[in-house]
C-alpha cells in the first residue's frame, strides 16, 4: 500500500510541476525577432519550440532527459542551429549515456534534425557551441581520463578538427 501512495505522490508532483523554459533570442535576416525555446516537462520530456514575433511556427518533441541546450550558427549560413544534449540508449549502445542532437531551422521556419548522434570519439560528458562555428566537447576516454575535442559540422555529422589543450 505504501508504494501506491508514493507513486500517487510522484504523479501529482510531476503533474503540478511547472514546465521550465530556456530561451535563445535573435533577430532574423528579415529583421523580425525570433526565439528558440526549450520547454522541459518533468524529468524525461522536453520540446523545442520556434517562435517568430510571438507566433509558434514549429515544435519538436524530445522524449529523453535533457542535460544541455544551446544555439549557434555552426553551418555558417547565418541561421542558428540548435544543440541539445539528451540522455538515452541507442540500438548499438544499450547504456543510457549523454548524446548530442543537432537541429536546423529548415527555411528558417521548421525545426528538423541535422544530426542525431549515437556516439562521438569517446564517451560524451558535455559540450558547448563556439562562436567560430565549432562544437567543443568534453569526453571521457576508456581509461577514465578526460579530453576536450573540437568538431566541425561535415557532410554527415561532426568531423574531428583537433584536441583542445587548455
Amino acid at each position: 500500500m505504501r508504494r501506491c501512495h508514493l507513486y500517487i505522490l510522484y504523479v501529482l508532483i510531476a503533474i503540478a510541476a511547472p514546465a521550465q523554459a530556456e530561451d535563445y533570442s535573435y533577430i532574423r535576416a528579415d529583421g523580425r525577432p525570433a526565439v528558440i525555446r526549450l520547454v522541459s516537462m518533468a524529468d524525461s520530456a522536453a520540446s523545442i519550440e520556434y517562435w517568430v514575433e510571438g507566433q509558434r511556427l514549429s515544435e519538436w518533441q524530445l522524449r529523453h532527459p535533457v542535460f544541455r541546450f544551446c544555439c549557434g550558427d555552426i553551418t555558417g549560413d547565418g541561421i542558428p542551429e540548435i544543440a541539445v544534449g539528451v540522455v538515452k540508449a541507442t540500438r548499438y549502445s544499450p547504456e543510457e549515456r549523454n548524446r548530442l542532437f543537432l537541429f536546423k531551422l529548415f527555411d528558417e521556419e521548421l525545426i528538423r534534425p541535422l544530426w542525431l548522434s549515437s556516439r562521438l570519439s569517446h564517451r560524451l560528458i558535455d559540450f558547448t557551441l563556439e562562436p567560430e562555428g565549432t562544437v567543443a566537447t568534453e569526453e571521457q576516454q576508456p581509461d577514465g581520463t578526460m579530453t576536450r575535442v573540437r568538431y566541425r559540422i561535415g557532410g554527415f555529422g561532426l568531423k574531428f578538427v583537433e584536441y583542445i589543450n587548455d
